[in-house]
C-alpha cells in the first residue's frame, strides 16, 4: 500500500490564508494505491480525505508509474444568456459550467474525477447530546418555572432579583 499526499501548486504571492489552506488540504487529501486481493495485475486506486474513502477505481499500475492528484477550480458561469447580456459580457452565449473537481492521474491519464458537490461533508467533530440529557434539561427548566409560579406570589425571590438591596 502506497500513499501519495496532495501537493498544492506553488503560489505566486505569499499569503497566510492560502498557505494555511494549502497545508490543511495537503494533510487531509491523498491517493492510496493498494494491491488487488484477487490478483497481481490490477491495483486499487483510492482518493482519500482524512482517512475516509471518497472514490476508488481498479486499474493496472506498473512499477515506476507516476501517480498525481490535483484540484481544478470550476470554469464558466452558471448564468443564462439574458443575465450575461445584462451584465455586459461580450459573448452572450452560455458557457459550459464545470464544477470544482478533484482528480487523480496515472501516467498522464485521468482515472478519477470527483466534483466537489459529490464529496460528502466531513463528520461533525462534536458528538450529539443524548436525547435523555436534553429531555432532563427541559424537564428541569419546566419544573423550576412551575415552582416559581407558585412561590413568587408568596414573597420568595431569587438573590439576583434584589439588585443592590439584600
Amino acid at each position: 500500500m502506497t500513499d501519495y499526499p496532495y501537493e498544492p501548486p506553488e503560489r505566486q504571492f505569499a499569503d497566510t490564508l492560502l498557505a494555511f489552506r494549502d497545508f490543511e488540504l495537503a494533510t487531509t487529501w491523498a491517493v492510496r494505491v493498494e494491491p488487488d486481493p484477487l490478483g497481481p495485475v490490477n491495483k486499487i486506486i483510492t482518493l482519500m480525505r482524512g482517512g475516509q474513502r471518497i472514490k476508488s477505481v481498479l486499474r493496472p499500475v506498473a512499477t515506476g508509474t507516476t501517480v498525481r492528484m490535483g484540484f481544478q477550480g470550476g470554469t464558466g458561469l452558471a448564468i443564462g444568456p439574458g443575465w450575461r447580456a445584462m451584465l455586459g459580457y461580450a459573448d452572450v452565449e452560455r458557457e459550459h459550467y464545470r464544477p470544482p473537481t478533484w482528480w487523480v492521474e496515472v501516467d498522464g491519464r485521468r482515472v478519477i474525477e470527483v466534483a466537489e458537490h459529490e464529496i460528502p461533508a466531513p463528520a461533525p467533530l462534536r458528538r450529539p447530546i443524548p436525547w435523555r440529557t436534553r429531555a432532563h434539561w427541559r424537564l428541569r427548566r419546566w419544573f423550576y418555572a412551575a415552582a416559581d409560579r407558585v412561590v413568587v406570589p408568596l414573597g420568595y425571590h431569587h438573590g439576583d432579583d434584589c439588585g443592590d438591596y439584600r
